[in-house]
């Protein structure tokens, strides 16, 4: 998969024929999946290549001021576009200038004039250009003008639900990962960067690491069962997402015990996969009981993931 950084490094001569989607992709869910499809499915109608544009932050941020919380990060959301199969993957800024561009202005200048492009995949209810003015029909007409081919998705629904970001999101938010599952058609993963903690966990014997997460969404706090690959192997995990208030600690955070694991993680990026939730955050009178109780999580961790592979 090509990434490209910058729109200012697009030409036409950077792709062949190519068929140009646009959207923030947050959470890669079946909806988004439907359309990498679709415009991997046109690509090869139109003998060319496909591209996925997204946005270096969400376009709420620049338009209203308030943006809401990541289900993947930009780091996270390359790694899923690349195990999805896309070919090209161009990070636009959403700046000022981008936000009052028309849509006439977006499908002459940025699709036509430089990415040369002869198809465009839109999602349901996805309009583009100043106020939202570019809808399927509008670019359908537009589209047609400048010798690109308009097509729309039709929206996926779940157990009665259109899939969206904004439904996963609430999904987490109040810990049905069931639910977030079921929309994203995989489990929800967290990728983070191991960092520095204060080294208690290695101290009780339950050696964790803390997890820089980019600002992606948390479900509530509590200790999880999941797993984390490392290296190609993967490994079953336990998370803990809370204030450690055994240690009167204030500040959320996220620390990882891999299960029969060995070695330094300090400054990898590593993802984590969420599969259970195994109970809610506690305050424990003695660090004894805690271990105790970690102990009882580890082993209700391997039992509930009998084959990590």
């Amino acid at each position: 998969m090509r990434i490209f950084t910058h729109l200012q490094e697009i030409n036409p001569k950077n792709f062949d024929n190519a068929v140009v989607t646009v959207g923030v992709f947050d959470g890669m869910h079946l909806g988004h999946q439907a359309i990498l499809r679709d415009l991997l499915r046109l690509a090869e109608i139109k003998k060319g290549e496909g591209v996925v544009v997204t946005f270096d932050r969400h376009p709420a941020e620049t338009l209203t001021g308030k943006a809401p919380p990541w289900i993947l990060s930009l780091a996270h959301r390359m790694l899923i576009l690349q195990r999805a199969s896309a070919q090209n993957v161009v990070i636009m800024a959403f700046d000022e200038k981008m936000a009052n561009l028309t849509a006439e202005g977006f499908i002459r200048e940025i699709l036509k004039e430089q990415f040369g492009a002869v198809g465009l995949v839109m999602g349901p209810g996805n309009n583009f250009g100043k106020g939202g003015e570019g809808t399927a029909k509008t670019a359908r007409k537009l589209g047609k003008k400048h010798g690109i081919q308009v097509i729309e998705t039709q929206p996926i629904i779940v157990d009665g639900k259109t899939v969206s970001s904004t439904a996963i999101r609430e999904a987490i938010l109040r810990g049905d990962l069931d639910e977030a599952n079921s929309m994203m058609g995989r489990p929800v993963t967290l990728l983070g960067e191991v960092v520095e903690g204060e080294g208690r966990g290695r101290k009780i014997g339950f050696p964790t690491a803390n997890l820089d997460l980019r600002g992606e969404i948390l479900p509530p706090n509590g200790v999880y069962a999941g797993t984390t690959t490392y290296q190609r192997r993967v490994f079953r995990s336990m998370m803990n997402i809370g204030v450690r208030p055994t240690f009167s600690g204030d500040k959320r955070v996220v620390e990882v015990h891999l299960l029969d694991f060995q070695g330094d993680l300090y400054g990898l990026s590593i993802e984590v996969t969420l599969l259970a939730h195994l109970r809610e955050e506690k305050k424990f009178d003695r660090v004894e009981d805690l271990v105790q109780q970690l102990e009882r999580d580890r082993n209700r961790t391997r039992n509930a993931i009998s084959n990590p592979s």
